[in-house]
C-alpha cells in the first residue's frame, strides 16, 4: 500500500500521555495536555506540558519510508 493511499496511524491519546511521562523523565510529574493536529498522512499533537511549553510531537504513517 502506498503512503498517500494509507490512513494516519491511531492514537490512542491516553496511552500516548502515559508513554510520555514513562519514557521522558522531565514529563513524568508534568500535567499533559494533547491536541490533534490535522495531517494527510501522519498523527501530530500539540503537547502542552502545564500550559507553559508547548512541542509538536509527529507519529509518521508505517508506510513512509525511513529514508
Amino acid at each position: 500500500m502506498s503512503v498517500f493511499n494509507s490512513l494516519p496511524p491511531k492514537i490512542n491519546q491516553i496511552h500516548l500521555i502515559n508513554w510520555l511521562k514513562d519514557n521522558y523523565s522531565f514529563l513524568s510529574k508534568k500535567k499533559i495536555l494533547l491536541k490533534k493536529l490535522n495531517s494527510e498522512r501522519d498523527s501530530n499533537f500539540l503537547v502542552n506540558i502545564n500550559s507553559k511549553q508547548k512541542y509538536v510531537l509527529k507519529i509518521s504513517n508505517p508506510e513512509e519510508s525511513r529514508e
